[in-house]
């Protein structure tokens, strides 16, 4: 008897969490396109990225305490 309101409670509670899952699968559907041209999006970025890292030359670290090289671009102006 209280193995059978035990697998009640189980299966109640398993219940409960199906239907929890599927309303956030339902919300979340829309994402999915999205994400998808995010994720293409930051490839070409990350590629853009590996092309400018590759291009600038290696040098030596700069010494500790050294100042950094100033900013460029339109955060410098704000800074």
């Amino acid at each position: 008897v209280m193995i059978a309101a035990t697998l009640r409670k189980v299966s109640k509670t398993l219940g409960l969490v199906t239907f929890g899952v599927r309303a956030i699968e339902k919300q979340t559907e829309p994402i999915g396109p999205v994400l998808g041209e995010i994720n293409a999006a930051l490839e070409q970025v990350a590629g853009a990225l590996e092309g400018v890292v590759a291009a600038k030359p290696a040098g030596p670290p700069p010494p500790a305490g050294a100042p950094l090289e100033p900013m460029t671009g339109p955060k410098a102006e704000t800074q």
